[in-house]
């Protein structure tokens, strides 16, 4: 909780971007003069449309991991843009009833989420394949034996023939 709880953040000069920065195509708040330059200067192509300035195409002005420039900082405030976060990100956590430190807890809530989901999905399946009786559970057991009755009885009405065993007994003797 405490990391989703992050704000967003203005970029500085000199930061790393945390991810592609994309300016999408739309209308601004900025009057034209020179602004036009500043957003020509990061890459961007402007027009002026109802007496403001307009993006005319996307354009990614900054990719994850690089640094940002000075005029590309200004172009992201001037646009509106916060791609950085601040907030607290747990390092370490203590538990005062077993006396544990707890270091390194970062938790991709994405993941965990799909790992607990594939856990549960494997538990159900093993859970059913030794037959244990659950509420869970128990619509599939059933389910599974009347499948598994049903084969059996198709498979007797096709293979079974009246045969006398005996007989072979008494020509023998």
């Amino acid at each position: 909780m405490l990391a989703d709880n992050r704000s967003p953040l203005k970029a500085k000069t000199g930061d790393i971007a945390p991810e592609d920065i994309i300016v999408e195509p739309g209308p601004t708040d900025l009057v034209p003069g020179p602004a036009i330059s500043e957003l020509s200067g990061a890459g961007l192509k402007v027009a002026v449309e109802g007496g403001k300035l307009a993006i005319k195409q996307q354009k990614i002005i900054v990719y994850a991991g690089e640094v940002i420039k000075e005029n590309i900082a200004g172009v992201m405030g001037k646009l509106g843009i916060t791609p950085m976060k601040v907030g607290f990100e747990p390092l370490a956590a203590y538990d005062a009833d077993s006396d544990k430190v707890y270091s390194n807890i970062k938790i991709d809530k994405k993941k965990t989420i799909e790992e607990l989901k594939d856990s549960a999905f494997r538990a159900f399946g093993f859970a059913v394949n030794r037959i244990y009786i659950a509420k869970e559970t128990i619509f599939h057991l059933f389910a599974r034996a009347v499948r598994e009755e049903l084969s059996l009885i198709k498979f007797s009405d096709k293979t079974s023939k009246p045969q006398d065993y005996n007989t072979n007994a008494k020509e023998d003797s």
